[in-house]
């Protein structure tokens, strides 16, 4: 899992640019008091570079930002790069993503209890459904709104998801995951499940389903192995 960048509050961010102008002022003067012996070197914003090998002094320039830069300017690069990095964090965090494959898993689980109303439930009024299946090497799809998937028969059906993958961003999100599907304790059929998700008065709601319907080794089965027989 990436690791997940954290901004603690404005303090530390006030902070962080005290540090900064001092640390250039130190070096302006040093400059000033040696001028033959001073090289022309990269700060970066976080201190100059400790890197023990090549490979690591040519990332760290990819960091780095010039030492004739302007205060005001500095200032301006590293309120920015915070900004990024807090709203990566609650972008990307792992509250979000869980709360949008607890979603998905709830529309997993209402397909297996052959629920239709609980998995419409969870979609927004507009929401569609776009189901994929290949025969013969031709791969066609279906269109199905929310209003006819409530109005279906759903019966028989044990639907399982693993593995699900997620991104999040603002108030959209989306979920990858990879299920197996058994009609009345029978193989099916295996494929992914993708769901796209808004967030609607702080609810994460389905706005689109679609998915494939494949036979291995085109897809995986669950890792499980079998359903067991209810």
């Amino acid at each position: 899992m990436r690791a997940q960048h954290r901004v603690t509050g404005l303090p530390v961010v006030l902070t962080f640019l005290q540090e900064l102008r001092t640390r250039v002022k130190q070096r302006a003067r040093r400059r000033t008091s040696h001028p033959q012996v001073m090289p022309r070197v990269h700060s970066s914003l976080f201190g100059q570079c400790r890197c023990k090998t090549a490979d690591a002094r040519r990332e760290y320039t990819h960091m780095t930002i010039p030492h004739t830069t302007p205060m005001r300017t500095r200032i301006a690069i590293a309120v920015a790069f915070i900004s990024v990095l807090h709203h990566d964090a609650i972008a990307q965090s792992p509250d979000a993503r869980a709360a949008v494959i607890a979603v998905a898993d709830s529309a997993l689980a209402a397909i297996t209890r052959g629920d239709v109303v609980a998995l419409t439930d969870l979609m927004v009024p507009e929401a569609v459904m776009f189901p994929t299946s290949t025969r013969d090497g031709v791969t066609t799809y279906r269109v199905r709104t929310r209003d006819a998937q409530r109005k279906a028969s759903m019966t028989g059906l044990v639907e399982r998801g693993f593995a699900p993958q997620a991104m999040v961003n603002g108030g959209v999100a989306m979920v990858w995951m990879p299920y197996d599907l058994y009609i009345n304790g029978a193989w099916s059929h295996c494929g992914v499940d993708v769901f796209t998700l808004v967030k609607s008065i702080g609810t994460w709601r389905i706005a689109s389903l679609t998915w494939s319907a494949e036979q291995p080794p085109v897809c995986d089965t669950h890792p499980a192995g079998p359903p067991t027989q209810r």
